[in-house]
């Protein structure tokens, strides 16, 4: 980023700090909530299928072991797994099984293949099929490409990998049984301290109906317990949503396009997805959410666990994990389609790998 880059961006964050900062001047009364669910959390995460090269084989499996048996029990917590749309039943059935073990609950998104099969492409932004093939096409950078065929891709990835619906499902479980509800990536995990530190933060005043919270990304899962997930942390947040929250993750996006980052830009909370350029093809992620800057962040953060080596949990390798995790997506996608009958010759160039490189751009 040039200096006058990042000027830009220093004023930006700073107005939005500001009206953050008037909104809570202003004061934000704590809503009623009935008596059952006053003070109950819930902890919701997504689990999804191992997408290589961003995931190592296994990952998703030992990932949720790993919580299952090293996060502590939190007096009445209700810790719910999200089954999103896994491929290999014999997997999601093992994952049950871990889930029934430790007495935590389970919600099943089933990958069904013949709805899977039934869906279509989005084109019409590009013209047609021909755009991929087209001069216009490959003028530009390689991770753009990519991009665009993703995009592309979106209604076979909505549903295979629709992880936004599956976090507003997450959502709605939440409301229905808490009155908040931490709404986690499948690797996210907290330690006993840094939870109990978000649970005092949950109750804090002034009130919010949204709680940001910090995620620090481990190299390796073997300093869990060693080390306490620092709050400062720069990585993309998690979020918590009290149960009169008005907002939701946008599932037009699917997963590696903004998938979180269009709620977070939208609630106006300060980061780098509030400066990246939306290209032509991608419709505004601007939308209107009736309790904008109702945030604070949390000092409890969580931990994110590797997802499996290859230097890709690095504190600086943002690049890579994009690059790595755009490939996988397309990747599964021809797969899915080889599998289902639904690989039509005139998407064959959607879904050819195309190797990454040029400056990030953000998801």
């Amino acid at each position: 980023m040039t200096p006058k880059g990042y000027l830009k961006r220093f004023r930006r964050d700073l107005v939005l700090r500001l009206k953050q900062k008037i909104a809570l001047l202003k004061g934000y009364k704590r809503p009623d909530v009935p008596d059952n669910l006053r003070g109950t959390i819930m902890i919701a995460r997504v689990i999804g299928n191992d997408l290589y090269p961003r995931h190592v084989e296994g990952q998703m499996l030992n990932n949720l072991r790993f919580i299952l048996e090293n996060e502590p029990k939190f007096p009445g917590v209700i810790k719910l797994f999200i089954l999103n749309r896994l491929f290999d039943q014999a997997l999601q059935s093992e994952a049950l099984q871990l889930i029934a073990d430790h007495d935590a609950e389970a919600l099943v998104l089933p990958f069904v293949p013949d709805e899977y099969a039934a869906l279509g492409w989005d084109i019409e932004p590009f013209g047609s099929a021909d755009f991929f093939s087209s001069p216009e096409f490959f003028g530009h950078g390689r991770q753009m490409q990519m991009r665009m065929k993703i995009w592309a891709c979106g209604p076979k990835m909505r549903y295979a990998m629709g992880v936004n619906g599956a976090r507003n499902a997450g959502i709605t479980a939440g409301k229905e049984r808490a009155e908040w509800t931490a709404v986690l990536d499948g690797n996210c995990v907290f330690t006993e301290a840094s939870f109990e530190q978000f649970r005092k933060d949950c109750q804090s005043r002034p009130f919010t109906a949204y709680k940001i919270v910090p995620m620090h990304r481990l190299e390796d899962n073997g300093d869990f317990g060693r080390l306490e997930p620092d709050p400062k942390s720069t990585e993309e947040p998690q979020i918590a949503f009290h149960c009169t929250a008005q907002g939701a993750f946008d599932e037009r996006f699917p997963y590696g396009i903004r998938c979180k980052t269009a709620l977070l830009s939208n609630l106006g909370v300060p980061g780098a997805w509030q400066n990246w350029p939306k290209p032509p093809w991608m419709p505004s992620q601007k939308q209107r959410v009736g309790d904008k800057y109702k945030y604070r962040y949390t000092h409890g953060a969580v931990f994110r666990l590797s997802s499996g080596g290859n230097g890709l949990e690095r504190k600086h390798a943002h690049k890579e994990r994009h690059q790595s995790r755009n490939l996988a997506i397309l990747t599964t996608v021809g797969k899915l389609n080889e599998l289902y009958g639904t690989a039509a010759p005139e998407f064959a160039e959607l879904i050819t790998s195309v190797p990454t490189d040029g400056p990030y751009l953000g998801p």
